[in-house]
């Protein structure tokens, strides 16, 4: 390989707590994709860049996840005691790159221009587009990984250990094409995830506005049918890259000579994409799981009423602080205005809350507006039936987990919450200013108090009537009120502060400034 690349190792910031971030978390506008040089990237005065930090194992593409601070040609790395800049001059350079650390196989992924490495983000890099095509077949191929067991028997691939690979350039013309298919299949998937930075739009969305009103469905606007047609969709997808990765096998399998040692055969669980649990493979099968399908479109759903996305129109839409008020102004979609979320702050509350605002509320008209009025009570079955649970309970008892586990624990909507969950309300943390707090308080808790004040006086006032269950939703509906009194003497002091944060410092940094008037993230 050294004949013909370079394989190195990148930058050691020497605290990755201050100079890394997920890419989620700073305002979008500070972020610099797509440099494909140094020179350009300080040109930008952009403070993040995308950063390559290894990851899982994950074949062809993806484990683009991080930022780092390289504003004004990294200056504040550079005078970092203990940080370590290595080869910068490939740095911003398409690449292919693969995690130091293994499980034990290993697993190559091509980057495109704008990237700077980790250290444990080790890349190589190559002349020609070309090449970097080809050398994604063959790293990743099962000769390469035969080789590297002798070579390498423990869990670390070294830089040198790369570079002594016996490397045969044969059949490029051939080989690239089945590459770079792989390639196009496991970006879509990775795309298709809303933790991307090129995410368009929830695939259930997607697939139903390719295909409603084209005549093929006669019920195109049932969830179930669109599930189906996605399922169908990246069954094919799944199947085309397992069959594009035993051909790359056999054939560099023939190229090296070794069919008597080797076959091309490759298990289903190595095929590296629907990685956030949409499958698992049983019995040589693959396996369906509906509930993630659900949760995705219900995340999705959320973004949409913050104003993260938009429904006419791909991509982010406010991921930075202050958005203006054009930004926030309903818009059109299929006949109607969709609205979104006008202080960017939802209550996880029961269906019979008095909020119009709350997230079930709000994901009926979501399911509605989307996939029509004729198969909307079927539609939302549907969703309870693959989340074993009504949607009502899934958001309050759920949802935030999920999306802490989405988010990698950088949650990027806070959750306001009571000690035990008796109030819940979600604020998208971009759009939060210094009195978010306290519309939470103001137009949330304090309304929900006189709610359940309301209906507590109202149950007393026929108490001798009353039977033995609504005695308990009696006691339950005190418990809950005495707790959203408690809660309101803590978010008043915290309100009382006007907490002003910088998005650059990290979700860690800025959520800890509001104690325990938010929800643990750990």
């Amino acid at each position: 390989m050294s004949a013909v690349c370079r394989p190195t190792q990148g930058l050691a910031t020497a605290d990755n707590g201050r100079f890394l971030r997920f890419w989620f978390e700073p305002s979008s506008g500070r972020i610099g994709f797509g440099h494909k040089s140094s020179e350009s990237a300080r040109n930008s005065h952009l403070k993040w860049f995308p950063y390559n930090k290894g990851g899982k194992f994950r074949k062809w593409y993806g484990n683009q996840d991080f930022v780092v601070n390289w504003e004004n040609d990294g200056e504040e790395i550079r005078n970092f005691k203990g940080s370590v800049i290595r080869n910068p001059k490939t740095y911003f350079r398409p690449s292919l790159s693969w995690s130091k650390v293994s499980t034990g196989t290993i697993a190559f992924r091509y980057f495109p221009a704008g990237f700077i490495y980790d250290v444990a983000g080790t890349s190589v890099f190559f002349d020609t587009e070309k090449q970097h095509i080809y050398f994604s077949g063959l790293l990743n191929s099962k000769v390469i990984d035969h080789i590297l067991r002798v070579i390498s028997p423990t869990i670390n691939f070294e830089v040198g250990q790369i570079a002594t690979l016996p490397v045969i350039e044969k059949s490029i013309d051939e080989i690239n094409p089945y590459v770079e298919k792989c390639i196009s299949i496991v970006r879509s998937d990775w795309d298709s995830h809303e933790t991307s930075w090129d995410f368009k739009q929830n695939e259930l969305v997607r697939l139903y506005k390719e295909n409603h009103g084209d005549g093929v469905f006669m019920d195109a606007n049932r969830l179930e049918d669109i599930v189906t047609m996605y399922k169908e969709y990246w069954t094919e997808q799944f199947n085309q890259l397992h069959s594009n990765e035993e051909e790359l096998n056999r054939q560099f399998i023939e190229i090296y000579g070794l069919q008597d040692e080797l076959t091309p055969d490759v298990p289903l669980d190595e095929i590296t994409i629907l990685q956030q649990g949409e499958i698992s493979v049983e019995a040589g099968q693959l396996v369906w799981h509906n509930d993630v399908l659900a949760k995705q479109l219900l995340s999705y759903a959320i973004g949409c009423m913050m104003g993260r996305y938009r429904l006419d129109r791909p991509g982010l839409h406010i991921a930075y602080p202050n958005p203006s008020a054009a930004d926030v102004e309903a818009y059109d979609f299929q006949g109607e205005k969709f609205e979104i979320d006008d202080d960017g702050i939802i209550p996880l509350l029961s269906r019979d809350c008095p909020f119009d605002d709350n997230a079930y509320n709000r994901v009926v008209k979501f399911i509605r507006q989307v996939f029509g009025d004729s198969f909307l009570n079927e539609n939302l079955n549907f969703i309870e039936s693959s989340l074993g649970k009504t949607i009502e309970n899934y958001f309050v008892k759920d949802f935030w987990k999920d999306h802490k586990k989405m988010y990698s624990n950088r949650p990027i909507y806070w959750l306001f919450s009571s000690k035990k969950g008796a109030f819940q309300c979600l604020a998208y943390m971009h759009r939060m200013n210094p009195y978010t707090a306290e519309q939470v308080r103001s137009k949330y808790l304090l309304p929900y108090i006189d709610f359940l004040k309301n209906k507590i006086a109202a149950d007393m006032d026929r108490a001798s009537a009353l039977s033995s269950m609504e005695r308990k939703n009696l006691d339950k509906m005190q418990i809950a009120l005495d707790e959203c009194l408690e809660y309101e003497e803590r978010l008043h002091d915290v309100a009382d502060q006007q907490i002003h944060f910088d998005l650059d410092d990290g979700v860690i940094v800025n959520y800890a400034k509001f104690g325990d008037v938010l929800a643990k993230i750990k």
